[in-house]
């Protein structure tokens, strides 16, 4: 990014937002363009960022973008406290004042909930998938119940390692609510023999060093580029638009997931590093 657009606001107040001029191209399609269409329109490839509790496009042309999505929580820096995260979709409407002016209109449309059990064995470790003790399916540590009819449904993210590790490979499945909405608890869906067995595939590519997301039929949809600084999805492939929220909100999945690994490593070495004898923690700490 350059320069100019660290210097910008992207999570700018409504009323700014509706004072900004707006230019053809810079707003994804308006709400009344979603009407009549369950998946939604068809979205061009774009990059998207994860800024504070916003998912915005990045722009050469656009210093100040208007966010696309909105969490209730900073994603990238819960812990194992976290629970569940609100995560909203911003449907954009251009109006004009009284001069011709065009100026955006915000309606904020609740999608899914983002989720994790409240009681996990060896939480944020070793386990992310296990059988659940009431219907022998596979309990998912991380998924998005939907709250919305506009969604592709409850969908979770299913790792392929026993290993919980920041790259991973992983499945975004379909799950099913299981027990009392209090809980939390998820487990994986059987598929009926139209469906894929996963949404999306996410494979972590050691050469390059981020993941790639492709979809049922393997396709290459997304680049996931992550550093400790921020995050950002490139979107290769045209998508509609209930398949971009679901991809979206997978994606902050995986950035909520990490967090709560890394949170956890460096628990551990705290613990590790107070154990040791005050010479070596010291030591440790300043050499």
């Amino acid at each position: 990014m350059t320069s100019q657009q660290d210097k910008s606001n992207p999570v700018a107040s409504e009323v700014a937002r509706e004072a900004a001029p707006v230019q053809p191209g810079d707003l994804p399609p308006s709400y009344e363009d979603t009407v009549g269409d369950t998946a939604g329109p068809s979205i061009t490839p774009n990059t998207l960022m994860l800024s504070g509790h916003h998912v915005v496009p990045v722009s050469a042309a656009n210093y100040n973008p208007q966010p696309l999505y909105e969490l209730n929580r900073g994603v990238a820096v819960c812990t194992n406290a976290t629970r569940s995260i609100t995560f909203s979709r911003l449907d954009h409407e251009v109006r004009h004042k009284s001069d011709g002016q065009p100026v955006v209109k915000e309606r904020k449309r609740h999608l899914y909930d983002l989720e994790r059990p409240h009681s996990l064995p060896l939480v944020g470790k070793y386990s992310e998938s296990w059988p659940s003790r009431s219907s022998g399916q596979h309990e998912v540590s991380y998924w998005c119940r939907s709250r919305s009819r506009q969604t592709f449904g409850d969908v979770g993210l299913r790792l392929k390692s026993s290993f919980l590790s920041s790259r991973s490979s992983a499945q975004v499945v379909r799950v099913k609510p299981e027990g009392g909405e209090s809980e939390g608890r998820a487990v994986v869906r059987e598929t009926k023999e139209d469906e894929a067995q996963s949404i999306f595939t996410v494979e972590w590519k050691k050469k390059e060093e981020f993941h790639t997301w492709k979809d049922e039929n393997g396709n290459q949809v997304a680049l996931e580029i992550a550093s400790d600084t921020e995050h950002k999805l490139e979107v290769t492939s045209i998508l509609k638009q209930e398949m971009l929220d679901v991809l979206v909100a997978a994606w902050c999945l995986r950035i909520w997931l990490d967090s709560v690994l890394k949170h956890e490593r460096d628990k551990d070495m705290l613990t590790k590093l107070g154990e040791r004898p005050i010479a070596m923690r010291y030591s440790k700490v300043f050499n």
